[in-house]
């Protein structure tokens, strides 16, 4: 768990991901977290504030809400049907989820999904990508 970020989002003027805890005051959000013993407090686009789901793709790469997922089906015949999906925390589950945005369609993202599927953006850097079966 000592490399599981709980939340990452993009740094207002760095425009770069900044990983850690999500804080929230009067002036906006911020991902609060330590470097070289020193706590580092930066403000974060708050649109794109993504929480981390724990689980891994099979690159070993975490997974955050907001990342679009590629899945591959082998079907009976041999032929290869690739699925394009949105993790997405589902409040009915109380759970993580892959979406297909082009029929709505869900499934459970489990740890052993997820080990089977790989990260091919997230939907602040690559939107295209959210277009459901490939």
């Amino acid at each position: 768990m000592k490399n599981r970020y709980f939340f990452r989002a993009v740094g207002i003027g760095s425009g770069k991901w900044e990983q850690g805890a999500i804080a929230h005051d009067c002036t906006g959000y911020y991902v609060i977290r330590t470097t070289n013993g020193e706590t580092v407090k930066t403000q974060v686009d708050e649109r794109t504030i993504s929480q981390c789901t724990g689980l891994k793709d099979m690159t070993g790469t975490l997974i955050y809400e907001g990342d679009i997922i590629r899945e591959v089906y082998n079907t009976p015949s041999g032929n290869a049907i690739v699925y394009t999906e949105r993790v997405v925390w589902s409040k009915d589950d109380s759970g993580w989820t892959l979406t297909d945005d082009s029929n709505g369609n869900t499934v459970t993202l489990t740890p052993s999904l997820a080990g089977e599927v790989s990260i091919a953006g997230n939907i602040h850097d690559n939107p295209e990508l959210q277009c459901g079966r490939g």
